[in-house]
């Protein structure tokens, strides 16, 4: 998962035999559904894997064959887990399901294909049989939520996110097939595996980079959990890890979907501590041509949350937000725009970040043809502003040889850092700093010629007193003139 993530793994008792896990049988048996090695997902190892297939064959409406399948697993000698925090199961691989199925609840998105789901227990202990139910496996906690999640090298993971406040000891992964009345013939099955499963120490406001992002959205349907094989996920978000991979050539990419069941398509950051509220989100993008226009722009808009809950307003992009004046932005032989860079800041709280293409205008008209594309996310955290006043940069200044100049800065301390300066002047290619140059203002006593034409700037540092940041202002010119009555010679050639 990189990104220097601390993992506690749970490393307790699992399903105690592999038939333990399979329930929901048809009429004549579970079929092919089996759970095998589960206990290889009860360690710290990335070598071996539970695997789980849960399979149906089922012939106008009648499950002749059924099995769906559970893994459980408690914590290291069955204590507590850390509450207010996600369990992940790490799945490596996308779950595949494969086989033939015409079912029409499906097709018409009435019901879920597969549902693939996660749960957290209370109470739990080591069970004396391993039949589903088991009043030894706990009591399972109300209002959980999962989410499945990719991270930068494209591995996959179902977070399991427990009610806030809540304790619990064990957590489970379902993988089930429903089937309904209007299934007409179904003959499939799931397949996933589980290496390990863990919660992660949250991380520092120094960690910039998001560890997972999701598959996508659109009009608020995980596609790749609720219907797993109804929607193709190609043809929503493309290549979902490559915003977060640390290669800013590479993209995701948001395009415009399957309109009919929604009017927009989104792809989630997550990052792994909670941002400050003055803390930024830095995006590289590239647009296709259709949005080079002010009025479309808000197609595209930001959202920020803390863990399930939006906080703050949406943000729409807009020239402002850019920077930059549409008309003069290179395009590439592809009809999009150079990768451009900009940030925006949620003003809450927040651990995560939505990215919504609102494909509304697209219906019929094809103005937002082509996709967004997502080279790279980042936090910006809080630093250090100059204000935006004119005389808040160093200024340019002449002075006479053997007097004093001065130059200063006024600066703005956003974070809880008390603000630091470092005066600097440019030695030929290289800033230095002046010794003892530490003020919002420097005093040059006694400039000389050989002063003259020399660069200043100040480094200021502040932000956030556990990840501070440094800029620097503007650089001034030192301009120094001959003192008047005082004589000077310049020598221009010299004869032997």
């Amino acid at each position: 998962m990189g990104r220097g993530q601390t993992r506690a793994y749970l490393t307790g008792a699992v399903n105690p035999s592999s038939n333990s896990g399979i329930y929901n049988s048809g009429l004549l048996g579970t079929g092919g559904a089996k759970l095998d090695n589960p206990e290889h997902a009860a360690n710290a190892t990335e070598n071996t894997y539970a695997s789980l297939r849960a399979e149906k064959v089922i012939a106008l409406g009648l499950p002749l064959g059924q099995g769906d399948v559970r893994l459980h697993i408690r914590n290291t000698g069955n204590n507590h887990l850390q509450i207010n925090k996600p369990v992940y199961f790490k799945l490596k691989e996308k779950p595949t399901t494969q086989g033939l199925s015409i079912d029409l609840g499906t097709l018409l998105g009435l019901v879920e294909g597969v549902s693939i789901k996660g749960e957290l227990f209370a109470g739990a202990t080591n069970p004396t049989s391993g039949i589903f139910p088991n009043p030894n496996f706990g009591t399972p906690l109300p209002n959980t939520k999962d989410q499945l999640l990719i991270d930068k090298h494209g591995e996959y993971y179902l977070s399991v996110i427990p009610p806030m406040g809540q304790t619990f000891n064990a957590a489970r992964l379902s993988v089930e097939m429903p089937n309904t009345v209007l299934t007409v013939v179904d003959i499939s099955s799931t397949t996933l595996r589980v290496y390990n499963v863990f919660q992660l120490e949250t991380g520092t406001v120094c960690d910039l980079k998001p560890i997972f992002t999701d598959p996508g959205e659109q009009s608020g349907l995980n596609v790749n959990l609720s219907a797993i094989k109804l929607l193709n996920l190609g043809k929503i978000l493309t290549n979902p890890s490559n915003a977060i991979d640390d290669d800013k050539t590479s993209f995701s990419a948001l395009t415009p979907g399957l309109l009919s069941v929604g009017n927009y398509v989104s792809q989630t950051f997550f990052f792994n501590h909670l941002a400050t509220a003055i803390d930024k989100v830095r995006f590289r993008v590239s647009l296709p041509v259709g949005l080079l226009n002010v009025a479309l722009l808000n197609s595209i808009s930001f959202q920020a949350y803390d863990v399930e809950s939006s906080v703050g307003s949406p943000i729409q992009l807009s020239e402002d937000i850019l920077g930059l004046d549409l008309l003069g932005i290179p395009v590439l032989g592809d009809n999009y725009t150079i990768p451009m860079e900009f940030t925006i800041r949620p003003n809450q709280r927040f651990d995560r970040i939505k990215v919504r293409f609102n494909t509304t205008l697209d219906i019929g008209g094809g103005i937002l043809a082509g996709s967004l594309r997502i080279h790279d996310v980042s936090l910006a955290p809080s630093a250090p502003e100059v204000s935006g006043m004119e005389s808040a940069q160093p200024k340019n200044t002449t002075i006479c040889e053997g007097d004093q100049a001065k130059f200063s800065v006024i600066a703005v301390q956003t974070g809880d850092r008390t603000l630091t300066y470092q005066w600097q002047y440019l030695n030929e290619k290289t800033w230095s700093d002046i010794s003892g140059a530490n003020l919002q203002e420097v005093t040059l006593p006694n400039v000389s010629l050989s002063d003259d034409g020399r660069r200043y700037r100040v480094a200021i540092t502040g932000g956030n007193q556990s990840c501070p940041q440094t800029i620097y202002s503007a650089d001034a010119v030192l301009n120094v003139t001959p003192k008047l009555g005082k004589p000077h010679v310049t020598i221009t050639n010299v004869i032997n």
